[in-house]
């Protein structure tokens, strides 16, 4: 691996009649409550969803529900989180070729917690880490 690693957003350019986003690919449970927990404090959720999440992701998602072409450019771990996100935005036509698999990474894992005065998301996952941009496809 090489010892430079890359963050971004999102990227979406156009090549060859193709949009390709260039991003984060995540795993989101979204937490609804009424108020956040104090300290120690066990707190129910009002509700509770779960998504394929990240800005690229969703980008491209949202692109693809207008008809535009999309592949997909990223990082993802060999695990549930990473393969239930490929197989949702295949659904929607994204193509998802340029999703790296990471062994041994596991795939951008949130946990949002919002209530009506504030949000805050807690993450764990490293794959999004290891995306390597030289592996870009130039076809």
């Amino acid at each position: 691996m090489k010892d430079r690693k890359w963050f971004f957003s999102v990227a979406v350019l156009e090549s060859r009649g193709m949009n390709i986003a260039i991003g984060s690919l995540n795993y989101d449970i979204i937490l609804q409550v009424e108020r956040m927990p104090f300290e120690h404090e066990k707190l129910s959720a009002l509700s509770r969803t779960e998504s394929c999440g990240g800005s690229a992701a969703n980008t491209a998602h949202w692109l693809a529900l207008f008809g535009l072409p999309m592949r997909m450019y990223g990082a993802a771990g060999n695990d549930y989180y990473g393969g239930i996100c490929i197989r949702r935005l295949e659904a929607v036509g994204i193509d998802c070729s340029g999703v790296q698999i990471v062994p041994g990474a596991q795939t951008r894992l949130y946990c949002v917690i919002v209530s009506p005065n504030s949000k805050r998301m807690v993450g764990s996952g490293n794959a999004h880490e290891m995306f390597d941009p030289g592996a870009l496809s130039t076809e």
